[in-house]
């Protein structure tokens, strides 16, 4: 890596690490940043299996005009191939309460697999909390 690549990299770094410095909830008693849930889909129950859960970090770009995004995909291929996807749980981390525009790319809840696509608003980075639960379709569901 070039003195060239690893300064980008270290800024890339560095302004993710602020980011979310600066969206953690402060240590000095003042209130916490209430739960903002930008996306859900399907009904998620504390019963229902953890499949994945994935802090979603991406800076501002460096022309206002501009988004960013990432494509979030699950597919089940580590260990849970045949659980199905019962819900999906996207919530705003950062203080600002910017948020993101989600959508479905492919999949879906009671499918094994989902491709989801997430875009900040104009000029803005985001900070997210992902969550993807499920249930194995052999046995019943919780109550």
């Amino acid at each position: 890596m070039g003195a060239k690549e690893l300064l980008l990299f270290t800024l890339l770094v560095s302004c993710c690490y602020l980011r979310t410095l600066d969206s953690a909830p402060s240590s000095q008693g003042t209130a916490a940043v209430p739960e903002n849930v930008i996306f859900e889909r399907g009904t998620c129950r504390d019963c229902h299996k953890v499949l994945l859960t994935e802090s979603v970090i991406r800076c501002a770009p460096r022309n206002n005009g501009s988004h960013v995004s990432t494509i979030l995909s699950y597919d089940g291929v580590c260990c849970h191939r045949d659980e199905e996807i019962t819900c999906v749980k996207i919530k705003d981390c950062s203080r600002e309460g910017d948020g993101a525009d989600v959508s479905i790319k492919s999949g879906d809840i009671q499918q094994p697999s989902i491709k989801l696509n997430i875009t900040s608003r104009q000029g803005k980075g985001y900070h997210l909390s992902v969550e993807i639960r499920g249930i194995d379709p052999s046995k019943p569901d919780c109550t």
